[in-house]
């Protein structure tokens, strides 16, 4: 395992691969959104749930399902900091981050610490499993 510098080049294509990620989901482009994921998928949520997410379709319902919980709390994007990446071997990351839940106005509705294990295929990245856990 090794953990990569801001300057190193995976590092920045793998915080560009989140910011795409971010982007879509905050434009409800759900397909776009959903291509970021391997089939099947997990996500472990913050209550310690586990969602398997078996393919598109039900990973695409899952996700409109949270995006409008959380518009009802007054979200309109995500924004992001502290990454820390690790590699896994040549193919595979596990990517941790601060996300920041934001309203019409900027300011941060709650935020949250969160991993992601992301496998390359064919130089695409995909998640395959996320976890919640505490800032």
């Amino acid at each position: 395992m090794q953990t990569l510098s801001a300057q190193h080049s995976l590092y920045t294509e793998l915080v560009q691969y989140f910011s795409s990620y971010a982007a879509t989901f905050d434009a409800r482009d759900w397909d776009s959104f959903i291509a970021h994921y391997h089939q099947p998928a997990m996500s472990i949520r913050a209550d310690g749930t586990v969602v398997l997410l078996p393919d598109h379709q039900q990973a695409s319902s899952f996700f409109q399902s949270v995006a409008e919980k959380w518009r009802q709390e007054g979200y309109t994007h995500f924004t992001t900091r502290d990454f820390e990446i690790c590699t896994l071997g040549r193919y595979s990351a596990i990517v941790t981050f601060i996300w920041e839940m934001r309203s019409a106005d900027n300011s941060i509705i709650r935020h949250w610490r969160q991993s992601y294990q992301v496998i390359s295929r064919d130089t695409i990245w995909y998640v395959c499993l996320s976890t919640f856990h505490g800032v």
